[in-house]
């Protein structure tokens, strides 16, 4: 039996299917949106700080040390360490039980 080229089935030639009024893409987001706790001032101060301690200390420091260091909170400093690994203005290094984090070279003065 010979296949037939004509039809209705998925590849008819009808063209693309055209998008939904207001749904054009990232452009159209509100702009009152709400901020990210990584977003916040505050977190973004608390990264400055943190990058400010890891400078001086070319092994990095663990999480304990940090909190000691700058006397922050467990959960603000993970908003701010999970930020700032985003950013890749800091990095982790070891595992598990040895991690420590390092700065990356202070991303405020490369030239782009």
């Amino acid at each position: 039996m010979a296949r037939s080229t004509g039809g209705g089935g998925l590849g008819s030639g009808l063209g693309p299917v055209p998008k939904a009024p207001g749904k054009a893409g990232p452009e159209s987001e509100k702009p009152n949106r709400k901020l990210t706790a990584a977003e916040l001032p505050a977190t973004l101060a608390l990264l400055a700080r943190i990058e400010a301690a890891l400078r001086g200390h070319k092994d990095g420091l663990s999480l304990g040390e940090l909190r000691a260091a700058l006397d922050v909170q467990a959960n603000e400093l993970r908003t701010a360490l999970g930020a700032g690994l985003r950013a890749r203005t800091l990095r982790r290094t070891g595992a598990h039980q040895t991690l420590r984090y390092v700065s990356n070279g202070g991303s405020s003065s490369r030239a782009e």
